[in-house]
């Protein structure tokens, strides 16, 4: 094979190869994309779930198991949301303080009698939880600077 035949080859075979991974990194985009909004759907639905389980624990409809779990799912959904560690970080702290609202809730609906002492320990756990879990990732993120 002569010179010019052969580069013109082996561009042939580069395009041929460029134009096939062009057309590969598209459907990844547009499956990162819905990936994306499907992330951004779940994490809205939950968000209003955990405000009507909120509701409902309030006025006793509910008990405290229920709300811990749609929170957890919901903090799920947000560090799967989450793009960098700035982002898990005040996911946590904001975790941490919607569970120590909601520990003072049962403590109150405890001591008006509307709630059992078992929700007030579910709630007290869940605080701890979300304080450890935000503990764990403030190290993680110093050990990562």
């Amino acid at each position: 094979m002569t010179n010019p035949l052969r580069l013109m080859l082996l561009c042939l075979l580069a395009f041929a190869v460029l134009s096939m991974n062009s057309q590969a990194q598209a459907p990844d985009k547009d499956k990162s994309a819905a990936l994306k909004k499907l992330l951004r759907e779940r994490h809205a639905m939950l968000e209003q779930a955990l405000t009507l389980f909120t509701a409902q624990y309030k006025t006793g409809k509910v008990n405290f198991g229920r709300v811990a779990r749609a929170e957890q799912e919901l903090l799920k959904a947000t560090l799967a949301l989450a793009e960098n560690p700035e982002q898990r970080l005040a996911a946590l702290r904001s975790l941490q303080e919607k569970a120590e609202h909601l520990t003072k809730i049962a403590e109150a609906l405890s001591k008006a009698g509307m709630t059992t002492q078992v929700d007030v320990l579910e709630a007290r756990a869940a605080w701890l939880a979300a304080r450890i879990a935000l503990l764990q990732e403030e190290l993680k993120d110093k050990g990562s600077k």
